[in-house]
């Protein structure tokens, strides 16, 4: 029996991975549809989490938010990016 993940890296690393072969990474009941540059961002990262977590800076989450809000100013989609839950 396969013994299931509990280190936050290694849950985000098989999300991701498993994503590689079309099944996504969910986020909540929603799926995520991510291109190469979301698994390549984090395994750069050695997939530790960026946006929460010990190694995570309020600074960088509020400085996301703002970037996000301004999507559609960008010819972007809120939407695509779950404007909604956050």
């Amino acid at each position: 029996m396969a013994q299931l993940a509990t280190e936050p890296e290694e849950v985000l690393r098989n999300r991701i991975e498993a994503s590689e072969f079309g099944v996504g990474i969910s986020v909540g009941d929603e799926v995520v549809y991510a291109s190469t540059a979301l698994p390549l961002f984090y395994e750069r990262r050695g997939y530790i989490p960026a946006w929460f977590g010990p190694t995570s800076n309020p600074e960088s989450i509020d400085q996301l938010i703002r970037v996000l809000r301004g999507a559609d100013r960008e010819g972007l989609r809120g939407v695509d990016y779950h404007k909604a839950r956050w």
